[in-house]
């Protein structure tokens, strides 16, 4: 009698991993799709927020010969993004972090872009305002990067992102500081090598 009440318990335990198994392919495909959401939707959002920036910046890279350089500038930041992925074998590896740096840091710079779009539209011109928005568009890029493929993606592209500040109007006393710093460094040097050299010269 015992092995006859035994055979029904038995058959439960089969049915029970079943389900169990079904159960932990349903979560792992409902998780992969909701990766893949939020993977596709930061990408869109990060080409948006990149974008608005270049619209911002592209009259004075056609109107100013010192940024007509401007438009090389973002072709050359994707380059050295893709170099520097590439270097790096282990990243895709990695696990997506769990992290709320897209809630703490992206989400705020999002809101920021608003009011600053505003301003825009009545001085569109105003230097300041392109590095709020390269501020705001580096900061968000950051945290999405973070939330990826943590701290380890965020060092690895940090120079691909930075080096999109060349491509930025400074505001005139920044800028003009920072010129004169390097021309005066410059003729230094110049002048330095010229003596190595024998010659007599003087830097007026």
């Amino acid at each position: 009698m015992s092995k006859v009440s035994d055979q029904p318990e038995e058959k439960e335990q089969p049915a029970k991993e079943q389900d169990k198994h079904i159960e932990s392919i349903d979560s792992k495909s409902t998780g992969d799709w909701t990766m893949f959401t939020r993977q596709w939707l930061g990408g869109i959002s990060m080409l948006g927020v990149w974008g608005m920036l270049v619209y911002q910046l592209q009259t004075t890279w056609n109107l100013n010969d010192q940024y007509a350089h401007g438009y090389l500038v973002p072709v050359l930041c994707l380059f050295l993004a893709v170099k520097a992925q590439g270097q790096d074998e282990d990243l895709e590896d990695q696990d997506p972090q769990n992290g709320k740096a897209w809630l703490y840091f992206g989400v705020p710079c999002i809101l920021f872009l608003f009011p600053l779009w505003i301003v825009r539209e009545a001085n569109s011109d105003w230097r300041l305002l392109n590095v709020a928005l390269f501020a705001c568009t580096l900061l968000f890029s950051f945290a999405l990067l973070y939330d990826r493929s943590g701290l380890k993606n965020v060092k690895l592209l940090a120079f691909p992102l930075l080096f999109f500040a060349v491509a930025i109007p400074w505001p005139l006393t920044m800028d003009l500081q920072l010129t004169q710093w390097l021309q005066g460094r410059v003729s230094s040097l110049i002048v330095d090598f010229l003596l190595l050299m024998g010659h007599e010269v003087r830097l007026q």
